[in-house]
């Protein structure tokens, strides 16, 4: 927004009106400043206190309009905002009271992902740890690896192909959700052993 009190062509220039698809002209002493902000005479004739000519595509199509405006002080606006809260006591929709905080809830499902959990800094090290968070997953993809686990394109795609190369990540992509995990903790049970995705899945079936 824009306003001078001396609308001459030294002031508001062609380049600035031209990025200004909105005009708004109060009463001007002559129709010289009234051609300088719409475009045409009118804003000489206006009666003050608010009187206006707008000139905005946004308002009207057909041209100039005479518009009324109206100055609020800030007393009005607060004894306005009083009455309101006063009157209309605030009434919350219920089902937006509990929310989960997204941040919160990022930062505790981004503490289980290996890299907070590893303890070696070798590449094998590495890669244990993202192997044993990935076989606790459904599917999975180079860019999830990328993403929760805290390593660069590289790595994750040497570890994803190495994944692949061991059984424990399909070679085929099952679209955005990635390729399947083959090779899953098998959570069920007190064992080291580890079940396929097709066992896991009967097991939950049966549960």
């Amino acid at each position: 927004m824009i306003s001078t009190q001396r609308p001459s062509t030294n002031v508001v220039t062609g380049v600035i009106k031209a990025n200004l698809p909105t005009h708004v002209a109060l009463m001007t002493a002559s129709s010289v400043d009234s051609m300088t902000i719409i475009g045409e005479g009118g804003a000489e004739k206006l009666i003050g206190k608010g009187d206006m000519l707008v000139q905005s595509p946004l308002v009207s199509r057909v041209g100039v309009m005479r518009l009324q405006g109206c100055f609020i002080h800030r007393n009005e606006i607060s004894r306005v905002v009083g009455y309101l809260k006063q009157h209309y006591p605030t009434q919350y929709n219920e089902k937006f009271l509990n929310l989960t905080d997204k941040a919160e809830q990022a930062a505790s499902d981004y503490s289980n992902t290996p890299q907070l959990k590893e303890g070696g800094n070798t590449e094998e090290d590495r890669y244990q740890a993202v192997r044993e968070w990935v076989m606790t997953q459904e599917y999975m993809s180079i860019s999830r690896i990328q993403r929760e686990c805290a390593v660069g394109f590289n790595r994750a795609g040497r570890f994803f192909l190495r994944l692949q190369s061991e059984g424990i990540v399909a070679k085929e992509s099952e679209g955005n959700r990635g390729c399947r995990v083959l090779m899953q903790d098998k959570f069920v049970q007190d064992s080291d052993e580890v079940v396929t995705s097709d066992e896991l899945t009967t097991f939950r079936r049966n549960s």
